[in-house]
C-alpha cells in the first residue's frame, strides 16, 4: 500500500509541476520581436556592381516581325545583354549580321521556328512569327543584316539613329568612343 501510494502521489506530483508549467509559460500579453541591424554605410556602386558588370557588354536587342518572307524590324534598343560563348546551331536559321560602312563587325544565327509539328495535322508553317535576339555590339554599328532560311538576298535595315541615340546619351562608353 505503501508503495502504490508513492507511485501515485509522484504521478500528481508531476502532473502539477507540468501544469504550473504551463501556466506560467502561457501569457496573456504577445510577444515582442525585435531586430537590430548595423548602420548604413555608403557602398561604391562601381564596386558593388563590377561582378554583374563583368558578365555584361553592349549590345542591340532587336525585335523582327518576319511575314511570309518579309522581315520588318520592330524595334532595337542598345543594352547590356550577357557575355555568351558562341554555340553552334542547327536547322533553319536566321542570321542577324550588325554592319558598320557596309563591313561585318558582329552576327548571331538563332533557329527559325517557322515548321512546328500540329497534332491531328502533321507538319505547318508559320507564315507569320516574331523573333526577339540579342546581338553583341563589340563597336559601333549603323545597319543590320537579315538572312533568312532559304532566301538568297538579305534585308537591310538602319539603326544608326538607334545607336547614335544611344551614344548621345552615354559618350563616355566604349562603343560610343
Amino acid at each position: 500500500m505503501t508503495t502504490a501510494w508513492r507511485g501515485s502521489a509522484n504521478r500528481v506530483a508531476a502532473a502539477t509541476i507540468f501544469v504550473t508549467s504551463l501556466v506560467a509559460c502561457a501569457s496573456t500579453e504577445p510577444g515582442r520581436l525585435t531586430s537590430s541591424t548595423s548602420d548604413p554605410k555608403p557602398v561604391d556602386a562601381a564596386v558593388d556592381n563590377a561582378p554583374v558588370l563583368a558578365q555584361l557588354a553592349p549590345g542591340l536587342v532587336i525585335t523582327l516581325e518576319i511575314n511570309d518572307n518579309t522581315p520588318t524590324l520592330v524595334d532595337a534598343r542598345v543594352a547590356l545583354i550577357p557575355i555568351t560563348a558562341p554555340r553552334r546551331e542547327e536547322g533553319e536559321l536566321v542570321r542577324v549580321t550588325g554592319l558598320s560602312n557596309g563591313k561585318p563587325v558582329s552576327s548571331i544565327a538563332v533557329p527559325d521556328q517557322r515548321v512546328y509539328v500540329e497534332e491531328g495535322v502533321g507538319l505547318s508553317v508559320l507564315t507569320k512569327r516574331s523573333l526577339t535576339l540579342a546581338l553583341p555590339l563589340p563597336q559601333r554599328i549603323d545597319s543590320l543584316e537579315v538572312q533568312l532560311p532559304g532566301e538568297e538576298a538579305p534585308s537591310r535595315f538602319d539603326v544608326s539613329q538607334t545607336v547614335d541615340g544611344f551614344c548621345k546619351d552615354y559618350p563616355k562608353e566604349a562603343l560610343c568612343r
